[in-house]
């Protein structure tokens, strides 16, 4: 049986290793939080206990006040999150995992709109994600 503890705001990669080696694994989820600085050293951290990948990227502009920062979603592959260095990274830990795609498609003028948008970054993001994941 698998409990999977997802990470939350203020939770942090060490909080996520000391409860991954007493549970049975999480989801490794990329885009926590758009400030957070914790780099690649929490992927490594985490990469040994995952059960899957949730696969959602992002473009983060700084707003022209450079005041704030504008965080969009997009298509895999068109944004800041590198896919093919996060498997390998998952690879080597031992871990087999899936890749759960999750888009975060900016709402359009009308929901048609922006089903619409969905459905092309969706079909997008499958067709870039196979080239790293075989079938």
């Amino acid at each position: 049986m698998f409990a999977p503890v997802t990470r939350a705001d203020r939770v942090t990669v060490e909080h996520m290793a000391i409860l991954e080696t007493v549970g049975d694994g999480d989801g490794l989820r990329h885009q926590h939080q758009a400030g957070e600085r914790e780099g690649p050293g929490g992927v490594n951290t985490l990469a040994p206990y995952a059960l899957n990948s949730r696969v959602k990227d992002s473009i983060i502009r700084r707003v022209s006040s450079q005041m704030g920062f504008v965080v969009t979603g997009c298509a895999a592959g068109r944004g800041g999150l590198n896919v093919p260095w996060l498997l390998e990274r998952l690879r080597a830990a031992g871990r087999d995992v899936n890749a759960i795609l999750e888009l975060w498609t900016p709402c359009g003028p009308t929901l048609d709109v922006t089903m619409a948008q969905g459905q092309v970054w969706a079909e997008a993001s499958i067709r870039y994600q196979r080239q790293f994941i075989p079938h």
